[in-house]
């Protein structure tokens, strides 16, 4: 499947990706978390996932 993704970096550029991402080097697996999967993750990411469902941005 074909997924055209844009980010914002903290300069506030914008990236563009097209294609698959697959996992590769450090990565071993790629996987689509929702809140509910808070606990599968580190203690940092844990609180980037609470700011953003603060935000209404991560159900």
């Amino acid at each position: 499947m074909d997924r055209s993704l844009r980010s914002a970096a903290a300069d506030g550029q914008a990236a563009d990706h097209r294609g698959e991402l697959t996992p590769s080097r450090e990565i071993a697996e790629k996987a689509w978390f929702a809140y509910a999967d808070r606990g599968r993750v580190s203690a940092v990411d844990r609180m980037v996932f609470d700011a953003l469902h603060e935000a209404g941005r991560l159900l």
